[in-house]
């Protein structure tokens, strides 16, 4: 792929076109990978520990 090669207009308004519902998914996969690293520290706080 070469990548010399500008994009026509058409292909750089879909790269660079915002999603409402995808950033919307985004967020709240963010938002529950913080809540679950919370919780695995909570139930396990230290992974050393016999």
């Amino acid at each position: 792929m070469a990548f010399d090669i500008p994009l026509t207009e058409k292909e750089l308004e879909e790269l660079t076109n915002r999603s409402d519902i995808l950033g919307g998914w985004t967020l709240f996969c963010q938002l529950a990978i913080t809540a679950a690293c919370f919780v695995i520290a909570a139930v396990w706080p230290n992974p050393l520990r016999l």
